[in-house]
């Protein structure tokens, strides 16, 4: 069921719809008791990291942390973007260090 969801967020990343990918990973999924996998939160990052919009990447990163969701590459690439075009280098050495 979480990748039909998945899927639903990729749309909403493709269309840099940020709120709207925040609003169904966080909302949505969670009243009807889906727990978000691997990919719907890769797909919310990355819509996010299309504007950058590194601190609502940074607590999507706290969340997959929390749930034991481990971020792919993919995701790293995304937050790093998201952190690098948002001017805090700073944290991105941190998630470097942090993904090593």
């Amino acid at each position: 069921l979480a990748v039909s969801h998945g899927k639903l967020l990729a749309t909403f990343a493709r269309a840099s719809h940020w709120q709207r990918a925040l609003l169904y990973i966080f909302q949505d999924m969670c009243s009807q008791d889906i727990v978000p996998n691997v990919v719907c939160f890769s797909s919310a990052i990355t819509s996010c990291a299309r504007r950058a919009r590194w601190a609502e990447v940074c607590s999507i990163l706290h969340c997959m942390v929390m749930r034991a969701v481990l971020p792919t590459n993919v995701s790293y690439n995304a937050i790093l973007n998201a952190l690098l075009n948002g001017s805090q280098w700073k944290f991105a050495l941190n998630i470097v260090s942090k993904a090593r």
